[in-house]
């Protein structure tokens, strides 16, 4: 909606504030007012929970982020990069092999995609590769489009889609469904 435009980025305290409102009605009224189209980011949860539970042998690796709107979270641009930089190698949750297991071939297997998340022949070629010194998540919440660093290569379906760091033309991904659909 154009006229709400202006709340982009800015917390519901601040914006309720501003319209001398309570937080909580302030933004109950702003989604009937939108139609439920408006976007919140909350930050919650403890950071010590995320660790075990990142930590559980069921645990794959994911990312919340979501790639439309105005203000996207950051770890859409920045989420597997964070856990190969942040909590393998920085914090050390992970050995190098587990976490690109946790990102890649666990989750691969348990949502049915035979093809996906391996380095195999008759495999997508599906590669990322990376400094693993390097690595790094820049995206921000104020910049949340920001390429990883440590990531110079990677190719969806076999086709470069970051050369040299750098995006290519290339929108080789397609959807993917689980065998026998």
């Amino acid at each position: 909606e154009p006229r709400l435009r202006h709340l982009v980025g800015a917390t519901v305290a601040d914006a309720a504030r501003a319209a001398g409102a309570e937080p909580a009605e302030f933004y109950l009224g702003l989604l009937v007012e939108d139609d439920f189209a408006t976007g919140c980011l909350m930050h919650v949860g403890n950071e010590e929970n995320v660790r075990l539970i990142m930590r559980h042998r069921t645990h794959t690796g994911s990312t919340d982020g979501v790639l439309h709107g105005d203000r996207i979270h950051p770890r859409a641009w920045g989420g597997f990069a964070r856990y190969l930089g942040h909590y393998c190698r920085e914090l050390g949750l992970f050995s190098l092999e587990e976490c690109v297991a946790h990102l890649t071939g666990r989750p691969a297997a348990r949502l049915g995609l035979a093809d996906r998340g391996i380095v195999a022949e008759g495999a997508a070629a599906d590669l990322v590769l990376f400094d693993p010194d390097a690595v790094k998540a820049r995206s921000t919440f104020a910049e949340p489009r920001r390429q990883a660093a440590g990531i110079p290569y990677v190719l969806v379906n076999g086709h470069v889609a970051i050369d040299d760091g750098e995006r290519t033309e290339a929108l080789a991904g397609r959807s993917v469904r689980r065998r026998g659909r």
